[in-house]
């Protein structure tokens, strides 16, 4: 087993927006890393909700209606989006694939389902909502043992995206938060735990970052990205910066 990687500080250098420099040179084999117990995931579904929560509330009315990085869709619609995700989870109480459940809520707009008398809603409804929806969720997980995976990585991924997104459209800094390494963790796991394929270093920067090997036996190539453009790259989404030194299938791995 190959030494557990020490993560850079949360900070982008000024002059390289999208990367910064991995201070580690400890390296960790993405096939040793470990999914979480449930209750662990419980509680990092827990605290994303919060933390989304919170910058929700941090924002005026005109920022509601701010385009994002998705096209087409403002901050409102990814909101509503999210809502209609958990409210669907829970009334439907069946488990779904990390992939379905990514597609699901991180997914473009011929997957929107907006209701549209939510649609309508004025925003202290919309967060009344989310607050309803999302405590209701986090109860559903206990119950749900067979939906491990959905609630230990799905779930929090896509909340935790969808706060970055926010972050970015409205001017403030999306910042990892204390859930954010052990969710870019454990994509890394899913793409490249049982990756067969030539070895492949990754390297992710910031404090939810670190250095982890896909494969087995000295890299052939380096990928290189940030917290924020790798999960998006994973979940089928376009990322905004990654450094490869080679050709590679890995690129196309979604989770």
């Amino acid at each position: 087993m190959l030494p557990m990687a020490i993560s850079a500080p949360d900070d982008r250098a000024p002059h390289e927006p999208g990367i910064v420099v991995v201070r580690s040179s400890a390296i960790l084999s993405a096939a040793d890393i470990l999914q979480p117990e449930l209750e662990r995931g419980q509680a990092m579904l827990c605290g994303e909700l919060a933390d989304v929560q919170t910058l929700l509330h941090s924002l005026d009315e005109a920022e509601w209606h701010l385009p994002t990085v998705r096209a087409g869709w403002t901050v409102r619609d990814l909101v509503l989006q999210l809502i209609s995700s958990y409210e669907s989870i829970c009334r439907g109480g069946r488990a779904l694939p990390a992939r379905v459940l990514a597609a699901r809520v991180l997914g473009g707009a011929r997957q929107r389902r907006q209701d549209a008398v939510r649609a309508a809603a004025p925003t202290r409804q919309i967060m009344r909502e989310l607050s309803y929806w999302g405590g209701e969720l986090t109860q559903v997980i206990p119950r749900s043992r067979k939906a491990s995976n959905q609630f230990r990585v799905a779930l929090p991924r896509a909340t935790w995206l969808t706060r970055t997104d926010i972050a970015e459209a409205t001017g403030r800094r999306p910042l990892a938060g204390p859930h954010g390494g052990e969710i870019v963790r454990q994509a890394v796991r899913d793409a490249g735990g049982n990756w067969s394929g030539a070895p492949v270093l990754l390297e992710i920067t910031g404090s939810a970052g670190g250095r982890w090997l896909a494969g087995h036996g000295p890299p052939t190539v380096t990928m290189r990205t940030d917290a924020i453009s790798y999960l998006r790259l994973v979940s089928g989404r376009q990322a905004r910066r990654v450094e490869v030194s080679g050709d590679t299938p890995f690129l196309a791995i979604r989770v």
